[in-house]
């Protein structure tokens, strides 16, 4: 069974969001959807303008109501870049957020080397 780029349910998840804000359901329901994630696609091999090597890129996406973060990967020439766009009145400190980020990406790519020099 092929899986669409979707889940099936978020057609659905997305009215109920909109339909509930429309309707100023906010106040008195709790929000269908609070967090958006994207992974952009891999740009293979490094990237130039005139002489000058692309070091970083800076992903970023938007933010609508209700969801009160977005957080957007992009992977350039072996980097991994996040960038995350917070809503304050949802999420009051994203720097933590981005600090745990950090620090669970850190471990992941610890625990890559580990079982690269294993095999």
């Amino acid at each position: 069974m092929q899986r669409g780029l979707l889940p099936k349910e978020f057609p659905h998840a997305a009215g109920l969001s909109f339909a509930a804000h429309a309707l100023g359901l906010g106040a008195v329901t709790q929000p269908v959807v609070n967090l958006v994630i994207s992974n952009v696609g891999s740009v293979p091999g490094e990237r130039y303008l005139g002489r000058s090597r692309l070091v970083g890129t800076y992903p970023i996406s938007m933010i609508a109501e209700p969801p009160g973060l977005n957080v957007t990967a992009l992977s350039c020439a072996g980097h991994m870049d996040f960038g995350l766009l917070a809503n304050r009145a949802s999420v009051p400190d994203p720097d933590e957020i981005a600090r745990y980020c950090g620090e669970a990406f850190e471990r992941l790519q610890q625990a890559a080397r580990r079982r690269k020099v294993r095999s």
